[in-house]
């Protein structure tokens, strides 16, 4: 899977955490896990990922390295959400139909790229 760049998960009743091995894909450029039931920890190695980019977003971009995060519709936690302001390069995140809890980590404030963030229908 060395070679993988494109990983589409999304509406396919995924449970548990996402695994490790996801941060160990140097060549993926997108990543979708919308609609699942993912829950657990957010893998620190997704944020060392180079080329972790949306196709439409690099393909608008001169030298600008963004991406997007969807992984709506899951169970992720605020508490768990933490790891996810070191993705400095983050432009889209969103977050809604998820389970959280308490406040908004304070970590979402380094993600200085970010142009939308979506935590609708939280619950």
């Amino acid at each position: 899977l060395k070679n993988l760049e494109f990983l589409a998960l999304g509406f396919n009743q995924i449970t548990g955490p996402i695994p490790s091995w996801v941060g160990n894909l140097p060549r993926l450029f997108y990543i979708d896990l919308a609609h699942n039931r993912i829950l657990g920890e957010f893998p620190k190695q997704l944020c060392r990922l180079p080329r972790l980019l949306d196709e439409l977003i690099a393909s608008q971009a001169e030298d600008q390295y963004e991406f997007s995060l969807p992984i709506f519709c899951n169970i992720i936690t605020a508490n768990q959400a933490k790891i996810i302001g070191q993705l400095y390069l983050l432009c889209w995140l969103s977050l809604g139909y998820n389970y959280f809890s308490g406040v908004i980590p304070d970590q979402i404030s380094n993600l200085k790229n970010l142009e939308i963030l979506d935590l609708s229908m939280s619950h």
